[in-house]
């Protein structure tokens, strides 16, 4: 009588399949955490990609702007090229006088 009364009693029945439910639990969150763990590696991993990709993508951008400036500036310096070029003319003039004072030194 008292193997059936222990089977009916709902405490020791309870008991016994927690402690099996824990232990599935357990081994659960086991498997759960190791796979948690993976994927944020590989999502490391992931997200320096992608910052790498963004950098050179700006860099490109960078350059191109730059390229159209410096055209701009080419422009500029081909007109400033004429005028250098009537400054020289100006220069041979200044060229003589300069001997002009050398000869003044020369005899002081």
């Amino acid at each position: 009588m008292n193997d059936n009364n222990d089977n009916n009693n709902p405490h020791i029945n309870n008991n016994n399949n927690n402690n099996n439910d824990n232990d599935i639990d357990n081994e659960k969150r086991k498997k759960k955490k190791k796979k948690k763990k993976k994927k944020k590696k590989k999502k490391k991993k992931k997200k320096k990609k992608k910052k790498k990709k963004k950098k050179k993508k700006k860099k490109k951008k960078r350059e191109k702007k730059n390229d159209n400036i410096n055209d701009d500036d080419d422009d500029d310096n081909d007109d400033d090229d004429d005028d250098d070029v009537e400054e020289h003319d100006d220069a041979d003039d200044d060229d003589r006088s300069g001997v002009g004072c050398c000869l003044v030194t020369v005899l002081l």
